[in-house]
């Protein structure tokens, strides 16, 4: 069900989802049921909340509560405190190599996920920091 609206007429106008037409379901809105359009969440996955940066997202902000407010290749995600339109998350394939140890890598962090990396690069740990 999508988020409930701020104001709808109170009442129970279905039951079930068997009571609603077409893909509708059954949904709470307040002080009673209404049938309402079904959400459907789009593939993909949202970015780890560590990741997003305020260059996403406005503090405590809300411009989606789910997947459908959102461009197509954006998916509404949360922020801690709000959600926001992001870019949907895909891990490129393949696995990192073994991690060669502290001791050969520089503790800093070149990259924060796979779509920080150019190609087919991954974004892999590196002793104590990540590089492409």
């Amino acid at each position: 069900c999508p988020a409930r609206p701020t104001s709808s007429s109170c009442g129970k106008r279905c039951s079930t989802d068997q009571d609603c037409r077409g893909q509708q379901k059954c949904c709470r809105s307040g002080c009673g049921q209404v049938c309402q359009g079904a959400v459907f969440p789009k593939a993909g996955t949202c970015p780890a909340n560590k990741n997003i940066g305020h260059t996403q997202f406005s503090i405590c902000s809300q411009p989606c509560r789910y997947d459908g407010e959102c461009p197509a290749n954006k998916k509404c995600c949360s922020s801690g405190c709000g959600k926001s339109c992001v870019s949907i998350y895909t891990e490129k394939p393949g696995q990192c190599p073994a991690n060669k140890g502290p001791f050969d890598a520089v503790c800093v962090n070149r990259c924060t996920d796979d779509a920080s990396c150019p190609g087919s690069q991954k974004c892999c740990a590196c002793g104590c920091g990540r590089e492409c």
